[in-house]
């Protein structure tokens, strides 16, 4: 049994221990939530930690689903707002490999300290919204706005270990102390009854939150007189009391979670049988039945060397079914992460210097992660990674201010304060009132059973109408004037529709009839491509505020950098347009064939091109496969077989006619002389819908050369957004290039990848960038994920 399986096994109950009798009915529901509704987490790496006026934030979303990565969603959402929630755009792509790369360009007039970021799938707004991705990105404006003066509000909240306080129970209490805005305080004070009597002294601990125990007496309530660091003096009134129940504090050893219960000394019968239930991702982990009849106190070990990394909910039940304590515990198994390496060999710092980096993963995974390369005396490391938002930030609520600390070393004060953490955030819980009546929880967006599509509906027709015409036929038409034909067949109700029809950016459709023309005059065809719809307004959570500080890592060497940002703007704006011309003679017929035919993803990126036009060998070949063979170093063409097989590095590369997915049979039957360019995409390749794993061959027919649109006059026509049109990651290539070696380079970002895979085939790669003009030490940041679940996360500044 591998580790996956293993894993799994213990997930599904291989720890359901101790005494089973009467947990029949939350086993099978359990399985039921854990295998169909299975929550999804979002971790985005960006290429750096803040920005510019005018710079361009370059992220890669990783999309999880309980320990592994999530084959729930297709598509991806995000939207950029500024601090009021105004959007300043909205974003939806593509979901490959669980993960999905996009882009975003700030305005470069935008006045703020930060711009929101709230990212989703169409499945997790089905579940709680607190769990939505968010994320404050900052902004460095070059007037920096002191707020240091200002004293901020702030508050204190208390967490009674399991839930409540219990009279004449020793309880554990966590507090918390933080500004409205979320950022942590640091406070001290003291316990008071309501007699004036000292209970007992308090310190915030780490990041605002710190503990104290106390044991509630029937008819005290008690107070907290405390000071905040402005020395502010404060009064906090602790919860009330529970007359009746049961108290839950848990510890830890080397391998397990130690659950100790303890019950009052009149307790009723409902609080000497109980429930001890353990889960993790709504997946049953440990249950036990105890009793407290002779002894009013049991403790309980909840094997969890074996489980993954991650959060542990921990519930007690009484005699009848009833949740009366509950709390998180942090799994933090030594195996979550993969033992990648990364390194520059002989860091050059020159200017434009060519620099190498190698990145070595110890296994036969298949691992996908993005790389980043930065100034990093003008950057710094975010406070979260993957590893830190996977296992933690995204399975609770509330600001967490600094959530990669917990997973940097562990010592036990470590440990001590991210058990803080687990007491004083609430989480994903799962309604246990629905668990005991077998429901289960109501959806209003399903799961995403395609990527984009193109469908519609037809209104004002009848029946008979739709029958007789028996199809609608499509005439699509992108911005680069390339022209793709569908014919789909009407349903009953009139709709329409073409599953994973993938596009970017907007297309013109003209549409007729097939059997009966004269429809379209008494009916209205609307166009969906069944995408979440967009809104213009957004509300930007408090907590979110609390990412908002002012980031002035390097801030004068950035300053500079923009104001010659703003002049190299200024002088291009300025150039004329014989200057553009002279230098885009330069460019090469391969890359004039790539700006006119390939859109979206489709467009630049690594590949081998082709231009057929001016190819002498094209005209006496038979079809594309024939021309193809021996031509490109991996691509292996089999014409033994009818169609033919072909294999790229090792696999199946998927074949795109026009940009639009096809097999091997559609793509033989095109007549070479109508192909204008041929582009074989390295792996990976995710434009099309399609695995992407093995690259692609994509092939473009000549465009009409004087296409005026006669042929569709007094068709009907109208527009339909696709995806997000994207771009790649621009970097000059000086060793190809001298010539460019003569303009000023202020690169803060000199590399970003947001999709290296690396495999069986390729344990190790190797990769190369440019230094900018002034860099002298590189920040490397390596993140993602493998098929396993293991996280990758490689950090380091060199030299």
């Amino acid at each position: 049994m591998n580790k996956k399986t293993f894993i799994a096994c213990l997930l599904f109950g291989a720890f359901l221990s101790l005494s089973k009798q009467s947990f029949a009915q939350p086993d099978s529901i359990l399985q039921v939530y854990s295998n169909n509704f299975q929550e999804e987490r979002i971790y985005i790496h960006f290429d750096k930690s803040s920005y510019l006026p005018g710079e361009t934030i370059w992220f890669k979303a990783y999309i999880a689903s309980a320990i592994y990565g999530s084959n729930t969603s297709k598509n991806f959402y995000a939207s950029f707002t500024d601090s009021a929630g105004n959007v300043l755009q909205n974003i939806s792509i593509p979901i490959m490999l669980s993960s999905a790369k996009a882009l975003f360009v700030i305005p470069q007039n935008f006045k703020g300290n930060a711009i929101f970021l709230k990212a989703y799938t169409s499945w997790m707004l089905n579940f709680d919204s607190a769990f939505i991705y968010k994320k404050a990105i900052p902004i460095v404006q070059q007037e920096i706005k002191n707020t240091a003066s200002k004293i901020p509000n702030v508050a204190l909240t208390f967490f009674p270990e399991g839930g409540n306080l219990i009279n004449t129970l020793q309880s554990k209490v966590a507090f918390k102390a933080n500004t409205s805005n979320g950022l942590p305080i640091h406070i001290w004070g003291a316990v008071y009854n309501n007699k004036g009597k000292l209970i007992d002294s308090i310190r915030s601990l780490h990041e605002g939150m710190g503990s104290f125990n106390i044991t509630p007496q029937q008819g005290e309530t008690y107070t907290v007189r405390w000071i905040d660091e402005w020395k502010n003096k404060h009064t906090s009134t602790l919860p009330v009391a529970q007359q009746e129940g049961i108290v839950m504090n848990v510890t830890a050893d080397d391998e397990n979670a130690l659950v100790k219960i303890t019950r009052q000394e009149n307790a009723t019968n409902d609080y000497k049988q109980l429930r001890i239930v353990a889960t993790m991702h709504k997946q049953l982990v440990y249950r036990s039945n105890v009793r407290l009849i002779n002894n009013n106190s049991i403790n309980a070990a909840i094997p969890v060397k074996q489980l993954p990394a991650g959060i542990l909910q921990i519930t007690v039940f009484n005699a009848n079914w009833l949740p009366i304590a509950e709390r998180i515990f942090f799994v933090k198994s030594d195996d979550y992460e993969l033992p990648a390496d990364a390194r520059i060999f002989r860091p050059d710092i020159n200017k434009k210097a060519k620099n190498y980096l190698e990145i070595n993963i110890p296994d036969e995974i298949v691992t996908n992660v993005s790389v980043s390369v930065t100034d990093a005396d003008i950057t710094d490391f975010s406070k979260e990674n993957i590893i830190s938002s996977l296992l933690l930030t995204s399975d609770i609520k509330g600001y967490v201010p600094n959530p990669v600390f917990y997973f940097s070393n562990n010592a036990d004060s470590t440990k001590n304060y991210l058990d803080l953490v687990m007491l004083t955030h609430g989480w994903r819980k799962i309604n246990w009132t629905d668990v005991a009546q077998n429901k289960t929880p109501t959806i209003l967006y399903p799961k995403d059973s395609a990527y984009l599509s193109f469908a519609g509906k037809v209104f004002g027709a009848t029946p008979s109408q739709l029958r007789e015409a028996e199809s609608i036929n499509a005439i699509i038409k992108t911005k680069d004037s390339a022209i793709q034909f569908l014919s789909l067949p009407l349903k009953k109700d009139g709709s329409f529709v073409q599953k994973d029809f993938i596009f970017f950016d907007t297309i013109t459709v003209m549409y007729q009839f097939n059997r009966k023309k004269d429809l379209s005059y008494s009916t209205t065809v609307n166009f969906d491509n069944l995408l979440l719809k967009n809104t213009n307004q957004l509300t930007v959570d408090n907590d979110v505020f609390a990412l908002t500080k002012n980031d002035t890592t390097g801030l004068t060497k950035r300053l500079q950098i923009w104001t010659e940002q703003k002049a190299l703007a200024k002088y291009k704006q300025a150039a004329t347009l014989d200057e553009v011309i002279v230098k885009t003679k330069f460019k090469r017929p391969e890359d004039k064939l790539d700006a006119e035919y390939a859109t979206g993803l489709f467009q630049g990126g690594d590949a081998y091109q082709i231009d057929m036009e001016n190819n002498a060998v094209a005209a006496a070949t038979v079809d594309v496969f024939s021309f193809l063979t021996g031509r490109v170093a991996g691509l292996i063409v089999n014409a033994s077989t009818n169609p033919p097989s072909i294999k790229y590095r090792d696999g199946t590369p998927s074949l795109y006619l026009n940009e639009m997915l096809v097999d091997a049979v559609a793509m033989q039957s095109v007549t070479v002389s109508d192909i204008a360019y041929i582009k074989i995409i390295k792996p990976p390749f995710f434009g099309g819908g399609s695995n992407g794993s093995a690259g692609a061959i994509a092939v473009y027919t000549k465009k009409g050369k004087n296409n005026n649109d006669a042929a569709f006059r007094g068709l009907d026509k109208k527009k339909l957004a696709g995806y997000t049109i994207t771009r790649e990651f621009y970097s000059p290539d000086y060793e190809n290039n001298p010539s460019l070696k003569t303009e000023r380079d202020i690169r803060t970002t000199l590399y970003w990848n947001p999709f290296v895979l690396l495999g069986p085939k390729n344990r190790t790669v190797l990769l190369h960038f440019f230094n900018n003009d002034f860099t002298q030490k590189f920040r490397i940041d390596i993140q993602g994920m493998n098929d396993e679940g293991k996280l990758i996360c490689i950090q380091k500044v060199v030299p």
